[in-house]
């Protein structure tokens, strides 16, 4: 486990998985800070704001109003202060084509939203500890 705090912004429009996130993040009982952004569009202003201190992985949906997930990462992996962060897809879409185009246009990973928890806990762990 990294001895300082990771930084993760989750990107979602949904105040539900905001909750259902939280509360896995607080379940790995380790050191994370978490940012909360409802739109690609409040994420990317969010980003361009920070001098220092990048999150250390966004996690985004994909299926968003205005700027979808997709059009999201495209814009953070072709600005050279925001490429390197490592950027997880997460949604409830298990479509083939929606899994290779993110890892395409350079998501390091793609989580489906568990109904449990504890499943998303799981998944957290890799990323986290």
């Amino acid at each position: 486990m990294r001895s300082k705090n990771s930084i993760c912004l989750l990107i979602d429009d949904d105040n539900d998985d905001h909750e259902f996130f939280t509360e896995a993040v607080e379940a790995l009982n380790c050191k994370v800070e978490l940012i909360h952004a409802r739109s690609g569009r409040e994420a990317l202003s969010l980003l361009e704001k920070m001098s220092k201190h990048f999150p250390d992985f966004i996690f985004l949906d994909l299926n968003m109003p205005a700027m979808n997930g997709m059009e999201c990462l495209r814009k953070i992996k072709a600005d050279a202060r925001l490429k390197d962060i490592p950027v997880v897809m997460y949604s409830t879409s298990s479509n083939s084509n929606d899994i290779s185009t993110s890892m395409a246009n350079g998501a390091i990973d793609y989580v489906i939203k568990p109904s449990s928890i504890s499943t998303l806990v799981s998944s957290l762990k890799k990323f986290f500890k």
